[in-house]
């Protein structure tokens, strides 16, 4: 009898230890109609030491990047505009507005294409969804970043929120007031 009840007081103890991550992903259209993604993967990264490293690593060379762009870049850039102006040169002008814009674009799509590799490459865990657009993911406590990406006529919503799980259910909706804009979010969740 005590090794039955040591037993069960074990078994107890692991399944405290155990929570989920739960929740529903949807939009709500302009239109205010619900549109919940179903059958798409829902992904649990740890954001531990590891991830942190890596994504410091990658949100300090963005942002040294983008200082760049705002700094010493975007005077020469200024100088080039207002000397294409000064020659009523408007196409130039226009050109190098543009090509300012188009780098500091770049600088965020290549800081998303790298937490997207760190994503899939350290994803511990991760579940679709039902036709609901409902997910559950049995996962040890711990800081997770819960990633998802849904193609909605033909526009990519992405998600990529912190979230941090206790040893019990805890619900992360993924809709539109949390879908994620830009890959700063995940460098100020990282750290």
């Amino acid at each position: 009898m005590p090794l039955v009840a040591i037993a069960i007081a074990l078994s107890a103890g692991i399944s405290r230890a155990q929570g989920a991550l739960e929740g529903d992903v949807y939009i709500q259209t302009k239109g205010g109609d619900i549109k919940r993604a179903a059958a798409i993967t829902v992904t649990l990264v740890p954001l531990d030491d590891a991830w942190r490293s890596v994504a410091s690593a990658l949100c300090d060379a963005a942002a040294a990047r983008r200082r760049y762009l705002s700094g010493p870049y975007a005077d020469s850039v200024a100088k080039a505009i207002a000397a294409a102006e000064a020659k009523r040169d408007r196409i130039a002008s226009i050109s190098l507005r543009g090509r300012q814009g188009a780098e500091l674009l770049a600088v965020e799509d290549s800081l998303g294409a790298g937490f997207a590799r760190i994503i899939a490459a350290r994803a511990a865990l991760a579940a679709r969804t039902n036709i609901a657009g409902h997910y559950r993911i049995e996962a040890p406590p711990g800081r997770y970043l819960v990633a998802a990406q849904w193609t909605y006529l033909e526009e990519a919503i992405r998600w990529r929120v912190a979230a941090t799980l206790e040893g019990q259910t805890t619900v992360v909706d993924l809709n539109h007031t949390n879908n994620e804009t830009t890959a700063e979010a995940v460098c100020l969740a990282s750290r």
